[in-house]
């Protein structure tokens, strides 16, 4: 915890492993390091460690707050909206303090899922746009 509250955060990632590896039962060793693969952008890492924390410990708010983080920056909105929303239950269940920024995740994963489905949807109708003009020079 001193490597990361100091800033080492491949320090800190590496003395969570040796955790891990020591004590694989223990969610919060699982979550330490999904947050400092968060503070590194490791997304993908952070999904993997946020999954297994969940395995083991359903209740995790944290958990579900690293996940939905890291899935929105992997552009996966509904996936990240469905952990934040977890997150955020589990956060008014638990009376945290952190359920502002928990809020402001299930609402970025909403405007992301959102924005996605605007731009699939302008695709389409440029294509049936195009399609249609050239059907009218053809007649």
């Amino acid at each position: 915890n001193s490597y990361f509250q100091s800033g080492d955060y491949v320090s800190a990632d590496k003395f969570y492993t040796q955790a891990i590896i020591k004590d694989p039962t223990n969610a919060a060793f699982f979550t330490n390091r999904a947050l400092a693969r968060v503070r590194m952008e490791q997304w993908e890492a952070v999904v993997s460690d946020c999954e297994k924390a969940i395995d083991l410990l359903p209740t995790s708010m944290k958990a579900y707050t690293y996940l939905g983080s890291a899935l929105l920056h992997l552009n996966r909105p509904d996936e990240s909206f469905k952990a934040s929303h977890q997150a955020y239950k589990l956060a008014i269940a638990q009376r945290s303090p952190s359920i502002p920024t928990i809020a402001a995740t299930c609402l970025e994963a909403k405007k992301k899922r959102w924005e996605l489905a605007e731009t699939e949807r302008i695709k389409r109708e440029s294509l049936l746009l195009r399609e249609t003009c050239a059907m009218i020079e053809r007649d």
